[in-house]
């Protein structure tokens, strides 16, 4: 993996803050905005195994042929107050016909589980490429 740009910012213990971090492996870039969020260590633990899940499917599905192309994962407050994870590709799209509230595959599974552990809303937008979007309430934050 080779770091291209990195601006990161002092992280405490309840706090995600990053600034935008850009890496590639491979042809692949991933994009990396994570703005400043307090939350406890379940969402924390739930983000991280969402984000792993996604980006791995992203690598191993998005590209193929060593195609090159982008990975974006954002992590902010929406404009309803809700904190909002989105992991998008610019690759071939999600397959058709493929149902994210009841996925084929154990990771998918995984992470719509955990989503709904914290009563969150995950979207699947295939406008350009695939693009999930969570969304949790606020009220999972740690004061």
């Amino acid at each position: 993996m080779k770091d291209r740009k990195r601006k990161d910012e002092h992280t405490n213990n309840n706090r995600f803050s990053f600034s935008f971090v850009e890496q590639s492996i491979q042809g692949i870039v991933i994009l990396q905005d994570f703005r400043i969020i307090y939350a406890n260590q379940v969402f924390a633990d739930i983000c991280g195994y969402s984000i792993d899940e996604l980006v791995t499917n992203s690598l191993k599905h998005a590209f193929p042929d060593g195609q090159s192309g982008e990975i974006l994962v954002r992590l902010h407050t929406n404009n309803n107050g809700k904190m909002a994870l989105e992991v998008s590709d610019a690759g071939v799209g999600f397959p058709d016909g493929s149902n994210i509230r009841k996925p084929d595959t154990l990771g998918l599974q995984l992470v719509n589980d955990l989503v709904n552990q914290l009563g969150g809303i995950i979207e699947l937008d295939q406008t350009r490429g695939t693009a999930f979007r969570i969304a949790f309430d606020r009220t999972q934050d740690a004061e």
